[in-house]
Formats: C-alpha cells, structure tokens, sequence
C-alpha cells in the first residue's frame, strides 16, 4: 500500500462526512509529500500517517472552529497549527522558527 493509500484508507471517510476534499501529493522530483485540504497545502515530508492525521485534524479544529476566539493565546495556537501550511509559492507564512 502506498503512502497516499493509507492517507485515504485512514482519512477519505472523514474528510468526506465533513466535506473536505482531499489529497496526498508525493512529488518525488520537487522533493515535498504534502496533504492537501480543500486548496491548503501541508507540509508532510517525511511524516507517518499518524502525524498526517495530526495536519489533517488541525485543519479541521480551525475550519470547524469557525474563527471564534481562543482566548489570549487565539494568534500562537492558530499560526501553530498553521505553521506547516504552504501559500501558492510553497512558502510557509505562518512557520515561526
């Protein structure tokens, strides 16, 4: 089974109920494996499934969450989980390092 394959065996049925379209890019030549939620891209290189899962349920608390308030700390924890998100150029906005 593929990378990709497991991605889908683990997340599809998810990603369908809640109508989030996904995808698993293993782009070999570019060296980058990314997740990619409705148009958001997520860095994976080099993740396990279980870390994807991680990405993938991120994406989900902020696109469920709907923008409410988090509280004093709404800003870090939403650039946190962001920090591995990709704009259109493969450069990631949010990553703080």
């Amino acid at each position: 089974m593929t990378k990709k394959e497991e991605v889908f065996a683990e997340l599809g049925g998810i990603a369908e109920v809640l109508n989030i379209k996904i995808d698993y890019v293993d782009d070999v030549e570019n060296k980058r494996e990314y997740l990619v939620c409705n148009d958001t891209k997520i860095c994976t290189n080099g993740t396990s499934v279980y870390g994807i899962r991680e990405e993938f349920f991120g994406y989900v608390f902020l696109k469920e969450w709907n923008r409410r308030s988090l509280g004093s700390f709404d800003r870090q924890t939403t650039n946190y989980i962001k920090s591995y998100w990709y704009d259109n150029n493969f450069k990631q906005p949010y990553c703080k390092h």
